[in-house]
């Protein structure tokens, strides 16, 4: 009955101006739409029609496939909406309508929302979003290239990767980002090269991005330019980076990673925490022991996970400390990383947890202790079993079970 509550934390970039699908599933089928009609819905005066227009075709798919030139033509179209009804269930409207501000978060425009229904329709509307990447108006170049990462099916993506390539360099940065984020995407081998170039970028977002996408492809020709991006001069940049350097999994980066766990800012210490736990090196033992004490809780939590994940003995006596931190989602993590090492070192630390003011501290200890199975823990298991909480019961009851295997 193990109970993992690791505090895993996954960088991610969401490019900036390009399209957010957030729409569930009808709770009905949606009323059906003719392609005629909505193809003339392009061109209405209304921008929240043209919107709903290009995701009802979006929703239509290959059969929709004649109104690829009406689409392409406006994804330059950048005019602001509210979010389109079209696939919305009627909970998340009632939902978006209700908070104001989470309406205004999931903005979209025409543009966008052709970009997508051009993803869904697949290999015929492939030629023509690469075509479009040289269009006049940047954000046509933008929303082409973001469909183009997003077309299925994906084994189909890899034909756009020379145009996508070529895109990095060009002159809007809405683009050179939209086209990496494209080639993280895909995730060839082809665009690893020239996304390293991109750590170079000028502007943030699109290093930033670029990290990503080098995260997204696993290739290990990206280690050592990533280790120098975590020095990036934007946060951003080195958040991403040491999130791609923990999806790589190489231990050439644990020296620059432990470096880095003393960057000033307190997400890129703990995107580092986690990618330390991901490669799993003992070197980054006494760093993280060292940021258990971190002013930010977060960054103690992800490194007592990454201590966790780590397994080595060194760590308890610091884990075990980390129990009495003044936060409980620490100390829980703590007993989780404990639990994960088994050692019976942590017995007592553990058993003075099973009284933590914090019922899931406990719950968390007692797991742990019914890892390590150690019979010194009995009795305070035994006393566990009265704890108000009925998790904290169930899972001092499987702790003692564990000592009779």
């Amino acid at each position: 009955m193990p109970r993992d509550v690791r505090s895993l934390r996954i960088s991610f970039v969401l490019v900036a101006g390009l399209c957010l699908d957030v729409r569930g599933t009808w709770a009905v089928d949606p009323p059906p739409v003719s392609v005629s009609d909505a193809k003339a819905q392009l061109s209405s005066a209304d921008a929240s029609v043209r919107a709903e227009a290009a995701c009802r075709l979006g929703q239509l798919r290959e059969l929709a496939a004649s109104a690829i030139p009406a689409l392409v033509a406006i994804l330059g179209d950048a005019t602001v909406i509210g979010p389109v009804e079209c696939g919305m269930s009627p909970w998340l409207r009632q939902a978006l309508l209700a908070k104001p501000e989470e309406w205004r978060k999931l903005a979209t425009s025409p543009g966008r929302e052709a970009s997508m229904a051009l993803a869904r329709m697949g290999k015929a509307a492939q030629d023509p979003l690469i075509a479009a990447l040289r269009a006049s108006v940047p954000r046509a170049r933008a929303n082409a290239a973001y469909a183009l990462g997003e077309i299925e099916p994906r084994s189909i993506r890899v034909k756009a990767v020379p145009s996508l390539v070529d895109a990095l360099r060009d002159d809007e940065e809405e683009v050179r980002d939209a086209s990496a984020h494209a080639l993280g995407e895909i995730e060839s081998p082809e665009a690893v090269e020239p996304l390293l170039g991109a750590l170079r970028d000028p502007a943030a977002r699109v290093r930033a991005t670029s990290a990503w996408a080098l995260g997204e492809i696993e290739d290990r020709r990206a280690v050592e330019p990533l280790v120098r991006a975590l020095r990036d001069a934007e946060a951003g940049v080195r958040r991403q980076a040491a999130w791609a350097l923990g999806e790589i999994d190489d231990p050439r980066a644990v020296e620059g990673l432990m470096r880095a766990l003393k960057d000033q800012d307190a997400e890129a210490r703990e995107q580092v925490a986690w990618a330390l736990g991901e490669i799993g090196d003992a070197r980054a033992v006494p760093f993280l022991t060292l940021a258990l004490r971190d002013v930010d809780r977060d960054v103690r939590s992800q490194s007592a996970w990454a201590l966790g994940e780590i397994d080595s003995p060194s760590a308890v006596a610091g884990l075990v400390t980390a129990l009495k931190d003044a936060d409980a989602k620490v100390r829980s993590q703590a007993a989780w990383a404990l639990g994960e090492i088994e050692d019976r070192q942590a017995v007592d630390g553990l058993a003075g947890a099973l009284k933590d003011e914090d019922a899931h501290v406990r719950s968390q200890a007692a797991w742990a202790l019914g890892e390590i199975a150690d019979p010194r823990a009995a009795a305070p298991l035994a006393v566990a079993l009265k704890d108000p909480s009925v998790e904290v019961r169930k899972q001092a009851a499987w702790a003692l079970g564990e000592m009779t295997h």
